[in-house]
């Protein structure tokens, strides 16, 4: 039996709007997870170059355990930053304009693009890690999604440029994800499920 994960009444972390002058890409991981791993490299390799040329003073921070010296020394140097293991990954996403889920492969719904918004930070995803939220997080207007690299790019220059926009989807895709995940919605698919089950029980 799958039930989703919530947020408990209270327990969200306080958040303001993204220093207006920020031009931090955070992505958070654990990065010995091959699927964030395989992002990283991806979104590196065929995305980063891109909001480069479209915003030089661009920085990309990398936070979480498993950052191999192979991946530091191939792409250090890029005003990328792999900061691997932090204290406090609040202060983390208080100082980023917007994160990025560039996530292509594996199971289960991206816990990452959720805890960004309820961070207060508006998130560009891949398709792949879009499934699940296509209803309670829209396309357009609690994240974008970049289906290819010159898309994720564009996406992720636009929100750098247009800081009261993406405040304004941070905001609002923090309220849908709190409402979508919230204690409530979590006992009314449990108690959904469980009804379910005993219906069919022989």
């Amino acid at each position: 039996m799958g039930v989703p994960y919530y947020t408990e009444d209270g327990r969200a972390p306080e958040t303001h709007a993204s220093d207006p002058r920020s031009k931090i890409i955070l992505m958070v991981g654990a990065f010995y997870h091959r699927p964030n791993r395989e992002g990283l490299e991806w979104f590196l390799r065929s995305v980063w170059p891109l909001v480069r040329r479209a915003c030089p003073d661009a920085q990309f921070r990398v936070v979480g355990s498993g950052l191999t010296d192979a991946v530091k020394a191939a792409f250090g140097g890029s005003n990328a930053d792999f900061a691997g293991s932090v204290p406090d990954i609040g202060a983390e996403y208080a100082n980023c304009a917007i994160t990025v889920a560039p996530i292509l492969s594996g199971a289960g719904i991206n816990v990452k693009v959720f805890e960004s918004l309820v961070h207060g930070r508006v998130s560009v995803v891949s398709a792949f890690a879009h499934r699940g939220y296509e209803e309670c997080l829209p396309e357009g207007e609690s994240l974008l999604v970049g289906r290819d690299p010159a898309g994720f790019a564009a996406a992720c220059a636009e929100l750098l440029g247009a800081p009261e926009r993406r405040n304004e989807m941070a905001m609002r895709g923090r309220d849908s994800a709190l409402q979508a995940f919230s204690f409530e919605r979590f006992c009314g698919v449990v108690d959904e499920t469980l009804s379910a089950l005993e219906e069919h029980r022989p």
